[in-house]
């Protein structure tokens, strides 16, 4: 692949507020046909019979063709995205690929979060710090959708939750490049001291926050066990399967919240490709994708197409027929002129499409092993940015 992301910023405060790295852009034309969404539905209908899945799909791109073009539109780019989704997409090939030219982008929003992250982690006890803080959260969650509306006036309402995830977020980030307490977040126990003290299953197991929530929620919930704060995951898989209609009234909407969910719970368990997932221990999550495999072919979204596919994948079942389905579908819904899989509004934003293109990207490009970290530590470009630190 060659070395994609050249030389780690010398100042660490410079990296943490530039993450744009070397790379020369590369414009790609973005028209694409109107009529994409109309061959996304009947792709998806019809890859839900076995005839269709098995038939092979002449003058189409292979898979490995169209992970080569993503690949090509996203990192010819990289540079245009922002720093959050850099880390999202690097952090992922990472750990798919044990590539360490995927690092840097790593390493420059780590330290992005020692720089803006400081004050909330020596503070967060403080008397109305916390609130202070929640506005702040709220204020800048940018709510758009009927949804991210609902989101927010159940945070509004419960206290300082807002800033609590918040908090609980940028701690488990800490926690797992294995850098707490290590220079630059020496008050990582300050923090978790008073997340300690939160109450968490008021929130968190609570149906509506559950279905407003939902794949989100999940995250916290793993996050949570991982610092050793409460572990709340039965409890949760309980609310969760009552927290929702039986399956043949769910509204599209709802359908779409548990199918996304659902495969939450298992990217979580496997930390998020860091390792592979007990196919028997979450036979109840792939049970209901079989049960609901065809409605989810009809109805669902590239991204949330893409991670049930990758769920099975985690739990070394890609021979599975939906998984079949899944993957040929992406394949048809993949638009040459944009190098990238669009919407299902025909979009073809790189930033909002990362996601979901980065996900059929890593089904293209599965080799059933997993790299788990980094455990940042261990890497010379990161120890030099900290003279003090030490291999422990």
């Amino acid at each position: 692949m060659g070395n994609l992301f050249l030389g780690i910023p010398k100042n660490a405060k410079s990296a943490a507020t530039n993450a744009t790295f070397n790379r020369a852009l590369t414009k790609q034309p973005l028209m694409m046909s109107s009529l994409l969404a109309v061959l996304l539905t009947i792709v998806l209908f019809f890859a839900s019979s076995p005839q269709a899945i098995a038939a092979p799909v002449p003058g189409w791109y292979s898979e490995s063709e169209v992970a080569t073009k993503i690949q090509e539109r996203f990192e010819s780019e990289f540079d245009r995205l922002p720093r959050a989704e850099q880390k999202h997409y690097a952090l992922r090939l990472y750990r798919i690929t044990g590539d360490e030219s995927y690092l840097q982008p790593v390493i420059a929003d780590i330290l992005a979060t020692a720089w803006f992250a400081s004050e909330d982690l020596q503070r967060a006890a403080e008397p109305g710090y916390a609130q202070y803080r929640q506005g702040q959260v709220l204020q800048r969650s940018h709510p758009h959708s009927p949804r991210d509306f609902l989101r927010q006036d159940l945070m509004r309402r419960a206290g300082t939750i807002a800033f609590d995830r918040h908090l609980l977020y940028e701690v488990n980030k800490i926690n797992e490049y294995g850098l707490l307490g290590t220079p630059g977040f020496e008050n990582t126990d300050k923090a978790l001291d008073y997340l300690r003290q939160v109450d968490w299953a008021a929130f968190m197991l609570d149906p509506e926050v559950i279905q407003g929530f939902s794949a989100k929620l999940i995250n916290d919930i793993y996050y949570l066990v991982d610092l050793d704060i409460i572990d709340l995951r039965e409890a949760y898989t309980r609310a969760f399967q009552g927290a929702f209609p039986p399956d043949d009234q769910l509204t599209a909407k709802e359908f779409e919240a548990k199918t996304y969910g659902l495969t939450h719970v298992i990217l979580s368990d496997s930390r998020y490709f860091q390792k592979m997932v007990d196919p028997v221990e979450f036979s109840w999550v792939f049970e209901w994708f079989e049960k609901n495999s065809d409605r989810i072919l009809r109805e669902s979204k590239p991204d949330v197409l893409a991670e049930v596919a990758l769920s099975y994948l985690l739990a070394n079942q890609g021979d599975r027929q939906l998984v079949a389905g899944i993957r040929q579908a992406l394949v048809w819904a993949f638009n040459d002129k944009a190098q990238m899989i669009p919407s299902t509004a025909c979009r073809v934003d790189l930033r909002t499409g990362e996601h979901r293109n980065l996900m059929a990207l890593m089904i293209f490009k599965w080799e059933n092993k997993l790299y788990p970290g980094p455990q940042l530590l261990e890497f010379d470009p990161y120890r030099r940015l900290w003279p003090e630190l030490t291999v422990r």
